[in-house]
């Protein structure tokens, strides 16, 4: 009977546990004056449109987000179709605006959606949340621009960095104001999944014995000790990290 109870208990915290690796990391909700503010490169700087949220998947397992929602604190919201699967690691991109629609060659690889022209009733530069939910209305991770620091109303967008901290997209170096669907990898985040864990060192692990090739700006991330190549010694640094036993990379 207790097996039976325990096998009962993991069927329900499994789905709960697999949503709870989905999350928000990029916000863009004031858009920038000018071509610049063309987020979702359709040719048109639109005020709504070109807004979005980026939501990521931190797992190790896929999760299903059909019919998941993404909204304000408005009524309106966006809707992931049937069938809209999140990979480990991948980032799904919704953009407020649909018309005209986005050339997918300026979004090669990237999962993306269009809203019916805005997110919610449209993001609020000052004061306002995005919030993701599921199929069944929980929330799945909820962001209020007054809780992050300097709001998000600074012409760029804020970003949840690999501290679960939210900051301006200029933190990010040399990619720009935004950067929809785009992985910036910190040190320790060879997987690109936006935390860093044992799965990273597993990697560089993988890497160095010929199983695996990291590729994208993988090797960049794992080369955490400053030697200059990839190496069992770097995975030994990350997993420091991981237990607390050091706070920053030798690199850093």
């Amino acid at each position: 009977m207790k097996k039976k109870i325990c096998i009962a208990l993991l069927v329900l915290l499994i789905p709960a546990q697999t949503r709870a690796q989905v999350q928000i990391v990029e916000i863009y909700a004031q858009v920038i004056m000018g071509p610049l503010g063309d987020a979702d490169k359709n040719g048109i700087r639109q005020v709504w449109g070109d807004e979005f949220a980026v939501i990521i998947n931190t797992g190790l397992f896929s999760v299903d987000i059909s019919f998941w929602t993404i909204t304000d604190g408005s009524d309106q919201a966006f809707t992931f179709p049937s069938g809209t699967i999140i990979e480990p690691g991948e980032r799904i991109v919704v953009f407020g605006g649909g018309n005209p629609p986005i050339n997918p060659k300026n979004f090669a690889g990237i999962k993306y959606f269009q809203s019916d022209g805005q997110i919610g009733n449209g993001l609020n530069d000052n004061d306002d949340i995005v919030v993701l939910r599921d199929s069944e209305g929980n929330t799945i991770h909820r962001v209020e621009s007054l809780d992050i620091t300097g709001g998000w109303n600074n012409n760029e967008s804020v970003i949840l960095n690999e501290f679960g901290e939210w900051v301006g997209h200029h933190e990010l170096p040399g990619i720009g104001n935004y950067s929809p669907g785009i992985a910036f990898q910190p040190p320790g985040d060879v997987s690109g999944n936006g935390t860093i864990t044992s799965y990273d060192a597993a990697k560089i692990l993988r890497h160095s014995a010929g199983i695996e090739v990291l590729t994208g700006n993988g090797p960049a991330a794992a080369e955490v000790s400053g030697d200059g190549t990839v190496s069992p010694y770097d995975a030994s640094y990350i997993l420091r990290f991981v237990v607390n036993e050091i706070n920053v990379f030798p690199n850093q």
